[in-house]
């Protein structure tokens, strides 16, 4: 049982090690980047109404998803090298320090709330801008 409980931990360790290569997060950066340049200022300027609501919908919501999967990688690639092993506290042996698991279902409920207001909110306003619907 021990056996198996040190080919699993230095598996762990193992997995946490191999770490992203700076050219794949090079081109991460640069996919990022050309999609969000895209979505922003790419798109034709004939369109009124139903269209250019769509489209302007589109690069708002597709934008920040872009800027946070690019982050969240970036912070995944970071936390790699963060320690798997601590002293334990109360004897002199190493323990598998595992993050902070404990329930965050009120933090949650707020980032989905404030998420959701504020979509609400620029797409309320773009379909007042193409489609005239508060004015």
């Amino acid at each position: 049982m021990l056996n198996v409980s040190e080919s699993d931990l230095d598996a762990l360790v193992r997995s946490r090690q191999s770490a992203i290569v700076l050219g794949e997060l090079f081109a991460l950066v640069i996919f990022a980047a050309i999609t969000v340049f895209l979505a922003i200022f790419a798109h034709p300027m004939t369109n009124v109404g139903w269209e250019r609501f769509l489209i302007e919908l589109f690069a708002m919501m597709v934008s920040p998803v872009i800027v946070f999967l690019l982050v969240n990688v970036w912070d995944l690639h970071r936390e790699r090298d963060a320690g798997w092993l601590e002293l334990g506290p109360i004897s002199n042996h190493y323990v598998v320090r595992f993050v902070d698991n404990e329930s965050r279902l009120a933090d949650q409920w707020v980032s989905v709330s404030i998420g959701v207001a504020i979509v609400a909110t620029f797409t309320a306003l773009i379909a007042n801008k193409w489609l005239g619907w508060f004015g």
